[in-house]
């Protein structure tokens, strides 16, 4: 990328409309309306903010140019230069250094015309100031005309000049005018430089770019450097000069053996010893053009005596080569790209600071330093610390010898040993009605058991007289005692009581409306309500999930961002290929896998199978979603599935769910069979090991689980649905039961930290089915990979097999397509060969064509129309010269008739009047105007149809884009303006017609 871009200079105005722009927004910014009635401090500051404002404009452009043109002091000593010898430093920063002027004296009448208006006593004088204040910025503005028109120059040439980086890695071509230089240029990058038979074709720097190594080079064609000292050379040799001198590149100075250039060999060799200095410390390479000519081992002996001084050299080598036979171009660019990359190389390795040289010889070898940032090393070492640690290390052997540290075994008796076993039962029990809580969420409430009758209240006041009375006890004067008087709680008022509150008068004011909280605002039930609460959850775990957060609140700076990874994934419909491979993945034993899924083991006895990654994961952390699918007609499930993680690939025929016994990593079972006897399956649990445990078949892992849930996979209506996340060595399980289509309603199934896995490990998928069989189906699996923003991840290497299938079917399609084509061809023999390179055209390449077949015909008809056009004129032309030469007959042989008398008839007189004659010469007027116009306006619809077709001929038939807002207007004019010469010339007729009397036939 190149580190100046001078394209981006705005354009600098000449004197004359710069004060235009500035006057004119001034006015247009400003108010513009003022009576001398009003406030003379609102007169004032009317006139005050037009001075202030002009000021600002001006300074803001004159800054605005002082800003963007480069200085020369702060960019690289080659651009420096450069555009000292283009466009004379010294005119340069005088010119800048007069807008900078400009600007202050600007800035100085503002303040004292601002100074003066404070004190205007009238409309009319605060007018005069503004109108001066505003005549001597111009003033000043106008004085600047010249400098304004070189900075515009300069900023035209600038914005010209080729982009040049003087920081990468550049080749510069140098030599002789006529040498060759820009042919070479011309093969080996795609600039296209001018190359002619004579010197100085080349007046500036060409810049053209190549690839190497895959990385980018810059080349550089410079001007023609001729023999003579650095005083005598002009503008085009200095440019050469100012690249030699302050770009790190490799030179390649071109010579031409044959002498065709114009200059012997003897002058070329002189030329490359006067400028030597310029290739100090830089990679030379001497190249001898033209070999096609004359090679090295054709010269005479005196001329070879010329070069033996540039050979003597051991640095240098003298290249042949031929731009035009194209022999030794590469070699010469392979051979200046090494030289320069290896220079680079060096000088990047040589340091200038040593670091070894900092220590005395005393301290240099010593393993801890004395002195180490500023501390003494023996303060904070205690001399006799080996002494007392011998000491602790003896007394700690004999509490060991002695025993003090064993401790002594607990001999439990039998009623403890059925304690402790009844304890660990009811532990059991606890951990079963956890988890069936959990699979069972709908109520959350506790329940009533069947046996629990309902509570009878038989308390009452009947009851009590009864009772009462049937003892012999008289309750007739009780009505009013006081266990008939019943009374309500205080916390159960019922709403008599809450309205008698309520309808209590009291003066002073009302309680206003309580905001309702933010959550609950525009929602208009409790349905509404849970819903909004769903979303926003499936919301928050989403961005939580994706950004790798702790939760909603979490606002630490790390950030996690998630890539999809294609090569350890898989998914239909396009799961399997022709030849039933998946890419990037290998599968073996039962495993069977189809476009839409992979069948790890049939629903058959005894049936196992895996599939594995061909290669190592790159990534330290990931997410794998597996969706699978376990179906069967028996009660019970077969063995189960597993999903792996391991150092190295498993078997495809193991005894642990179909893979190996023994592994180092992390395996996750989908186990649907009960071996413990337990009844806590179908069952998902995570075991890590090491690759030295064997895995505990009758407990179904029992000790070696990480973590746990009782989930049910078997028969749903769905495939299920699990997220493995394994992220900052915390390992997680999501699962989906598959009990409706919602993708996105998992629920936690355990949740790991402190699992350190094994890197660069393998993905795995295996099932296997015992006595009892069931269908394991993957449907996809689909893997991302977690970094930090900005980091990439390493490439994934294609195995040579991969590459090698895609290759053959690349070559399978194109020899398809090849045979369709001849099959068209076989059909349509009639066919044109154009058009059979129109066979697949795209839809907007043919409407596109149909488009420019369309505006050739409108074309064609348009020049009819001229032509015909161009008819009609010349016959109006010759009737209007008949009719004119008709009266002035007329005129001239009918004398005048008296007064009150119509004139008298003779000659034509019978059939044409004097009126008419005037109406038909007045007609004829109307109607050759109107030709007039309509055959301008023919002329401008013409070149509006050039102006389409040019631009749609611009472009090849096989680059042809989509038709611009430009082109369509063109045409939608061009199709209106037809439509108006047709109105017009059906006017034209009728005028012509009407003007003409019946007499004459036309």
């Amino acid at each position: 990328m190149a580190l100046y871009n001078f394209k981006r200079i705005a354009v600098v105005p000449t004197a004359k409309d710069f004060v235009d722009i500035i006057l004119s927004k001034t006015q247009r910014k400003t108010p513009t309306v003022v009576h001398k009635q009003y406030k003379i401090t609102r007169i004032r500051s009317f006139y005050t903010r037009k001075v202030k404002f002009a000021q600002q404009s001006f300074h803001d452009r004159l800054t605005q140019i002082l800003t963007e043109f480069p200085k020369l002091d702060d960019v690289h000593p080659f651009y420096a230069d450069l555009m000292d010898v283009l466009y004379d430093k010294d005119h340069y920063k005088l010119a800048l250094g007069q807008i900078n002027t400009a600007r202050h004296l600007i800035d100085n009448v503002s303040k004292d015309y601002v100074r003066l208006l404070k004190y205007g006593d009238s409309l009319y004088r605060c007018k005069q100031l503004k109108r001066a204040a505003l005549g001597r910025m111009a003033t000043i503005m106008k004085r600047q005309g010249s400098n304004l028109t070189y900075l515009e120059q300069v900023r035209q040439h600038l914005a010209r000049l080729p982009s040049i980086d003087p920081n990468t890695r550049t080749i510069i071509i140098c030599g002789f005018p006529n040498v060759g230089k820009s042919s070479f240029i011309n093969k080996i990058t795609r600039a296209d430089v001018e190359v002619q038979p004579y010197a100085f074709t080349t007046k500036s720097l060409y810049v053209g770019h190549t690839d190497y190594k895959y990385l980018r080079w810059q080349v550089i064609d410079t001007p023609g450097i001729l023999d003579h000292s650095l005083e005598e050379r002009n503008v085009i040799e200095m440019q050469a000069v100012t690249a030699l001198a302050h770009l790190k590149a490799c030179v390649l100075y071109f010579m031409d053996l044959s002498e065709q250039c114009g200059h012997t060999l003897d002058e070329q060799v002189k030329l490359f010893e006067s400028i030597k200095p310029l290739f100090a410390n830089k990679p030379l390479i001497i190249v001898a053009n033209k070999v096609d000519i004359l090679r090295l081992e054709e010269l005479t002996p005196e001329r070879r005596a010329i070069l033996e001084g540039i050979e003597a050299d051991p640095e240098l080598n003298i290249l042949e080569m031929s731009t035009v036979t194209d022999e030794g171009v590469m070699e010469a660019k392979i051979e200046a790209c090494e030289k320069l990359l290896g220079y680079r190389v060096d000088q990047k390795m040589r340091s200038k600071k040593v670091h070894f040289d900092c220590l005395s010889d005393k301290e240099r070898h010593d393993i801890i330093p004395e002195i180490w940032e500023g501390h003494n090393i023996a303060d904070y070492i205690d001399p006799d610390i080996f002494e007392k640690l011998a000491e602790l290390e003896r007394e700690e052997e004999l509490r060991e010898e002695t025993g003090m540290y064993v401790v002594p075994k607990i001999e439990l008796d039998e009623t403890m040993q059925e304690i402790k076993k009844l304890a660990q039962q009811i532990r059991d029990k606890k951990v079963i009605l956890k988890e069936e809580s959990k699979i069972n969420k709908q109520s959350r409430k506790p329940v009533i058991p069947r046996t629990a009758g309902a509570k009878v209240r038989d308390r009452s006041v009947a009851k009590l007289r009864k009772s009462m009375e049937s003892l012999g006890v008289d309750m007739s004067g009780t009505s009013k005692a006081n266990f008939t008087q019943t009374k309500q709680r205080a916390r159960s008022v019922g709403p008599v009581a809450k309205k008698a509150r309520m309808d209590v008068v009291v003066d002073g004011r009302s309680r206003g409306l309580s905001k309702p909280p933010r959550n609950e605002q525009g929602i208009k039930d409790v349905a509404m309500k849970n819903k909004l609460a769903r979303i926003a959850h499936r919301a928050i775990a989403k961005k939580v999930g994706r950004l790798g957060l702790k939760g909603e609140a979490d606002r630490t700076g790390y950030k996690v961002i998630k890539k999809f990874e294609y090569k350890f994934s898989f998914k239909p419909p396009y799961l399997a290929q022709r030849d039933g491979s998946v890419p990037f993945w290998e599968y073996g034993g039962n495993a069977i896998a189809s476009s839409d899924n992979v069948r790890l083991a049939p629903s058959l006895k005894s049936q196992k199978g895996a599939i594995w990654t061909k290669n190592p994961v790159p990534f330290d952390y990931w997410e794998v979603d597996l969706l699978f699918r376990v179906t069967g007609r028996g009660r019970v499930g077969a063995d189960g599935l597993a999903f792996w993680y391991t150092q190295s690939k498993g078997a495809y025929d193991g005894e642990v769910f179909g893979s190996s016994d023994k592994w180092n990593g992390l395996g996750v079972f989908f186990d649907s069979f009960d071996n413990d006897n337990k009844h806590n399956n179908p069952y998902i649990y995570a075991v890590q090991n090491d690759g030295n445990k064997l895995f505990d078949h009758q407990n179904d892992g029992g000790a070696q689980q990480l973590g746990g849930c009782l989930r049910d996979f078997r028969n749903k209506h769905f495939p299920t649905r699990a997220k493995i996340n394994y992220h900052n060595n915390v390992l997680t399980l999501m699962f989906n039961n598959g009990l409706n289509s919602n993708e996105d309603d998992f629920e936690m199934c355990f949740r790991v930290e402190n699992v350190v896995l094994p890197k660069n490990g393998y993905f795995g998928v295996s099932a296997a089915t015992g006595g009892l069989a069931d269908d394991h189906d993957v449907i996809h699996l689909l893997t991302s990979s977690y970094g930090a923003p900005g980091a990439t991840a390493p490439e994934t290497p294609v195995s040579p097999e991969d590459h090698a299938k895609l290759q053959q079917e690349y070559l399978d399609y194109q020899k398809q397509l090849e045979l369709q084509k001849e099959e068209y061809r076989k059909e349509h023999p009639g066919d044109k060969a154009a058009e059979m390179e129109d066979f697949y055209e795209s839809d907007s390449q043919r409407e596109l064509r149909q488009i420019f077949q369309g505006q050739n015909q409108i074309f064609g008809e348009v020049k009819e129309l001229s032509r015909k056009l161009d008819e009609i004129v010349g016959k109006q032309e010759r009737t209007m010269s008949l009719i004119s030469q008709q009266a002035g007959a007329i005129g001239a042989n009918i004398p005048p008739p008296p007064a009150g008398q119509p004139p008298q008839a003779g000659g034509y007189v019978d059939t044409i009047r004097r009126h008419e004659v005037d109406a038909i010469f007045n007609n004829q007027n109307q109607f050759q105007n109107a030709i007039s116009e309509m055959r301008q306006f023919v002329l401008e619809i013409k070149q509006r149809i050039d102006t389409v077709i040019n631009n749609q001929a611009k472009a090849p038939t096989a680059q042809v884009h989509a038709v611009g807002f430009d082109t369509q207007s063109l045409v939608n004019e061009v199709r209106d303006g037809l439509n108006q010469v047709k109105v017009n010339v059906a006017q034209s007729v009728l005028i012509f017609v009407a003007g003409v009397p019946a007499q004459i036939g036309i």
